[in-house]
């Protein structure tokens, strides 16, 4: 019965951020379709926008990783990767990705101190044209009694 509160109340806070994107098209920073070919541009393409962790004991320490793939035909470079929380720790490789390339931003997320829903944003800042990407960390923590 808890697992199915929780699931509930998770699946409501989905919806209701969902509805407050505050009049930005998120389906620009998501997937690029493949038959948008911009001449000398350069376009990062996540593979998926949420990874959820699932349900976490707290005080884990989770590493998780976000795949990309430069589909355009310069180099992508990304300047900076920006957690909304202390607890979400972002690394990437910092050399420039060449067209075609694949790479994935790691990401370590402490539970230690969180209980119930945690939804993480993640801010991704590139050379790309769809520049500004945010990404979103999602787990359910449950208390260690």
């Amino acid at each position: 019965m808890k697992f199915l509160v929780l699931y509930t109340v998770l699946c409501a806070s989905f919806i209701i951020n969902g509805c407050h994107n505050n009049g930005r098209d998120e389906s620009q920073d998501a997937f690029v379709p493949e038959t948008q070919e911009l001449s000398g541009e350069v376009i990062i393409q996540f593979t998926s926008l949420i990874n959820d962790l699932g349900n976490i004991k707290e005080g884990e320490q989770v590493l998780t990783w976000f795949e990309y793939t430069n589909t355009g035909s310069k180099p992508l470079i990304i300047y900076s990767i920006k957690a909304g929380c202390g607890c979400t720790v972002p690394s990437w490789n910092k050399e420039p990705l060449e067209p075609g390339g694949k790479e994935n931003i790691k990401v370590i997320f402490n539970s230690r101190g969180k209980s119930g829903i945690q939804s993480i944003r993640i801010s991704v800042n590139s050379n790309a044209v769809n520049s500004e990407s945010e990404l979103r960390l999602t787990a359910i923590v449950e208390s260690v009694n």
